[in-house]
This record gives structure tokens, C-alpha cells and sequence, in this order.
């Protein structure tokens, strides 16, 4: 396992509803940076916005967002992480993803929703998300608003978790979770 992990957490403006416009802006992101490092965090539903409109915007895990995501972790030697809507087997989901080079892809499906009518179009996942990497013991995945749910207890979510992605440091920092990742070996990725 290496010393140090590079972690690279892009934002950027999100084209509403436009899946191939947002594909292209964060490939042109990766583009223009030597090298990413070794974990690539994205934006919650980075394809499309927080929309809910589900049944025109819903891939399945084949579709070009995870095929695009599969070559980038590929193309850069890292792990990618984010989430996207998509629908599986009749029913929509804000799935979350870690896709490693080699073509492994772990899925978490959100358990909490609560905005915009999230509850209404989403249906709630039930499981949890760890994949194995060999930069980092184990990694687990969730989006920003299960992280922060009191049932799920203090950070790391799942037992054995060395680092967790989560969408935003100031609320994780209210909480008193240490975002800095200096001290400790569990880290907390938040964008």
C-alpha cells in the first residue's frame, strides 16, 4: 500500500438535465490536470443536476455515464467515485459508484431522501458499499445526507472502513468529523 493517496475532488457548474454536456465538461476537467491522483471524487448526480426527473434521465449501470466512468478510472489509474440517477428493474435510484481501474465497480444505492420530491421519484437503497482498493483497506460509500443521519452512528459507517466519500466538509466539520486527514487513518473524502 502506498504512503500517500492523492485524492482529486472536482466541482463545477452542472449543465441541468444535459448528461453528455456534463460527461464532456469533467472529461475536459481530467484533461487538463497532470495527473488526478489516486481516488477522483465527483458531484452527487454529476450527469445531471439534482433533478427528478427520473424517467427521461435514468441509466442503468451499462449506460454511457458508467461506461465513461469505467474508462476514466481506467485511463487515470484511479478510483472513481460519484453518483448518477439511475433505474433498475422499473424502479429509480440515486446510485452512488466507486469504479476501480480494473474494472470493478461497487454500487450504494441513497437511503435517505428527503428534498424536492426525492422521496417520490427515488426508491430508498438498503444496503452498503465497500470495495477493496489497494491504496486504502477498505473504502465505503455514501451520499452526502445518509452520512449525516443519526442512526447511522459516528464515521466510519461500516466496520473496517479506512476512508469515506461524503459531499460536504463544512457540514462534516459541524459535526465534528475531522476532514483535515492528518492525524488519523480513517479519512473522510467530502466535497
Amino acid at each position: 500500500m502506498k504512503e500517500e493517496l492523492r485524492i482529486s475532488i472536482i466541482q463545477a457548474d452542472i449543465l441541468w438535465e444535459n448528461i453528455d454536456g456534463n460527461l464532456s465538461n469533467f472529461e475536459q476537467r481530467l484533461a487538463m490536470m497532470q495527473n488526478p491522483g489516486d481516488v477522483i471524487v465527483l458531484p452527487e448526480m454529476f450527469t445531471t443536476g439534482f433533478s427528478t426527473n427520473a424517467k427521461n434521465l435514468a441509466e442503468n449501470t451499462r449506460g454511457r455515464t458508467m461506461e465513461t466512468v469505467m474508462r476514466w478510472a481506467e485511463q487515470y489509474e484511479a478510483l472513481v467515485c460519484g453518483s448518477f440517477i439511475a433505474c433498475d428493474e422499473g424502479k429509480y435510484y440515486n446510485r452512488g459508484f466507486m469504479a476501480r481501474p480494473d474494472g470493478h465497480v461497487a454500487y450504494y444505492d441513497k437511503k435517505h431522501l428527503f428534498i424536492g420530491g426525492e422521496k417520490e421519484i427515488f426508491t430508498p437503497g438498503s444496503g452498503q458499499c465497500l470495495i477493496n482498493y489497494d491504496l486504502i483497506d477498505y473504502t465505503g460509500l455514501a451520499t452526502p445526507y445518509d452520512k449525516y443521519i443519526e442512526e447511522m452512528g459516528a464515521l466510519p459507517i461500516y466496520e473496517g472502513e479506512d476512508a469515506a466519500t461524503a459531499g460536504d466538509a463544512q457540514y462534516l466539520q459541524q459535526l465534528g468529523i475531522d476532514t483535515d486527514m492528518k492525524d488519523t487513518r480513517r479519512h473522510v473524502i467530502a466535497m
